[in-house]
């Protein structure tokens, strides 16, 4: 995962929720495999989670994505293996998981085209219309 850099996150003006026609988050890979063990977790990412959880505290619709990979996965020819199906690295890190509402798998390291991303948008994404 990607550090955030500050110079990054100044350039982007404060938008206030309340701006927002229909706010939705997206949670992506915040699971043990990245944040607390395994071959690619990394802690300094945990200082992103109570900003997360602030947000997520706010009741916008979420949904949560995470990796689960099956044992042969084509990734792994390029990243050590990581958060195999069934593992505890796919689960979402303990001081988010009470905020999960709705969790896709994804196989790959792009959640939006994964099979869950496509069948959210097609069966639920209406109902988060007006």
């Amino acid at each position: 995962m990607a550090r955030r850099v500050k110079e990054f996150v100044d350039r982007y003006p404060i938008v206030s929720l309340q701006d927002l026609k229909r706010p939705m988050v997206f949670v992506v890979d915040m699971n043990n495999g990245f944040l607390k063990q395994g071959a690619l977790h990394d802690r300094g990412i945990m200082e992103c989670v109570k900003p997360i959880e602030t947000l997520l505290q706010q009741q916008i619709p979420s949904i949560f994505f995470t990796d689960a990979h099956h044992v042969q996965a084509m990734e792994f020819d390029s990243y050590p293996a990581h958060c195999v199906e069934g593992t505890l690295e796919c689960e979402i890190i303990d001081e988010l998981y009470p905020y999960v509402k709705s969790k896709i798998e994804k196989h790959s390291t792009n959640a939006f085209v994964s099979e869950g991303f496509e069948k959210f948008l097609i069966e639920d994404v209406y109902k988060y219309d007006d």
